[in-house]
Formats: C-alpha cells, structure tokens, sequence
C-alpha cells in the first residue's frame, strides 16, 4: 500500500466541500461538515486502494504536470501570502497541497491506464445493443410547454377563489389573441410557478410529467395552442404549447456512437472494478 501522506484528508475534505458546497468546511453547518466529512473518508480510502495497486506503480507523473496544478490553484488568490493563509485555514500547507495533486494526477492516470486496455467495442455489440433494449431508443411525444399558475389559498386576499378567478379569466382573455408573443410576458408578470422566471418556460415534457389534470389537457392541445383554465391542488393554470416533438423510433444510425460510448464506459468501469476490487 503506498504511503499516506499526513494531512492528505484535509485536502480531500475541501475539494469535496467546494465541489458540493461552493464554501470551505469550517463554514458548513453540523449535518455538512458530518456528511462531506464521510465522502472525504471515502474518497481517501478509493485513492488509497488504486495507488497502492501495481497498475499504479507502472504510471508515472510529469512533474510539470503537478507544477501545472500547483500554479492553477495559485492562480485563485491574489497573492502567494493569501494562498498560505487559506491553506493553514483548512490545515493544509504548499508541501501538503503539491503531493495532494500529484497524487491526484496519480490517481486518474491510473485509471485511465486500465481503462484503456479494455477491448474495443465491435459493431456487432452495438446492433446487439440496439435490438435487445427498444425502450431506451423509443422517446415519447414531448411538447415545448409554458405554464402560468395562480395559487387558491384563502389566508391572502388576493389567491382566495373569486379573485383568483378573475384574474386568471383576464389573463386568459389578454392571451386569447397572442399566446406565442404574450405568454412570456404575462408568465413573467403575473405566475407565481418559479418557471416565472423563464418566461413560464417548463421546457420539454412528456407525458406523466405534469399532475394528471394538467397532463391530460396539454397532450390534448394541437402545437400554438392555448389551454383553457385549469385546476390542480396548487392552483389555477393556463398552458401554452409551443412546440410538439412526435414520438418516433431513433435509427441504429442516430445512436450508433452513443450506444458505443456506454458499453465502453461499461467495460472500463468493469476493468476497473476487477483490478481496484470496488
């Protein structure tokens, strides 16, 4: 088993915490610090594991490769003193940090050295591939959706039913002409769903997707329509289809490479496991 290096868990507790937090770990709260505190273990433990093995003794690091991460971390502060001083912050220091990243360099080319020893996948597994799972290569109908909603709820003047009615009515009425232009600005205006923030824009939905009241009426509009006004146990609604995207089979042709990128995937991730013992 390689070495660890003293320290090497505190660099591994503040990757993971930025990568999951965006902060530092002395700023996370209690059930943070205890759940990145456990993936840093992990983490740690993984790194062990593939560095201690002989596929790693064979690789080696350029050192300018780790002098490259080195200065790429530098880069984030204004001045070397800053650097040091967030480092002691998170128990850490350059000795530490440099064989942190050289043993990270380590770590992924170790990985990729097994991965690339894995066979090459044939086009006979493709088409294999393809025929033995026709569901992931049927996508359902999917239609570009807006949604305005306002919410029924008796404790604001405002969303209890008479008035929430009206308004919904004259916001229907202002979209009866223009949909396509208006929905956007009138989602914008007046929906209280977070897509407000888009436009009303929910994106590309398929069906089951929406609460059934709402599922049901969208897979019913032709493309440029607008919905009447609907009712689920959020609200009121309009929806807007903008767009519809028939369901079809993808041809072996379209899918060809993505069906060859997951068995490759598939079969690195294998070789991995068998030499790692994951």
């Amino acid at each position: 088993m390689v070495e660890e290096p003293a320290g090497i868990y505190h660099y591994h507790l503040l990757r993971i915490a930025l990568e999951r937090h965006q902060t530092p770990p002395n700023q996370l709260s209690s059930k943070q610090r205890v759940e990145i505190e456990k993936q840093a273990h992990q983490t740690l433990a993984l790194e062990q594991r593939v560095l201690g093995s002989a596929a790693a003794a064979a690789v080696v690091v350029d050192p300018q490769r780790v002098a490259e991460a080195v200065a790429t971390v530098a880069q984030r502060y204004s001045s070397r003193e800053e650097l040091l001083e967030d480092l002691q912050r998170n128990q850490l220091n350059e000795a530490l940090l440099q064989q942190a990243l050289h043993r990270e360099l380590w770590f992924d080319a170790t990985l990729r050295r097994v991965a690339a020893g894995v066979a090459v996948v044939t086009e006979a597994e493709i088409s294999a591939y393809y025929q033995a799972h026709p569901e992931k290569f049927n996508p359902a109908e999917r239609r570009k959706t807006y949604h305005l909603l306002i919410t029924l709820n008796d404790d604001f003047p405002d969303n209890r039913r008479p008035q929430a009615s009206a308004r919904m009515a004259q916001i229907a009425a202002e979209l009866a002409s223009d949909p396509a232009g208006r929905f956007g600005e009138l989602a914008g205006r007046y929906s209280e769903c977070p897509s407000a923030l888009q436009g009303g824009l929910l994106g590309q939905v398929e069906p089951g997707q929406l609460y059934p009241e709402l599922d049901r009426a969208l897979f019913a509009l032709a493309e440029g329509e607008l919905s009447p006004i609907l009712e689920s146990e959020t609200g009121l609604h309009l929806l807007y289809c903008a767009q519809i995207t028939p369901a079809r089979t993808l041809p072996l042709e379209e899918v060809r490479e993505r069906i060859r990128d997951y068995l490759t995937n598939q079969r690195q991730r294998e070789a991995q496991r068998k030499v790692f013992k994951f």
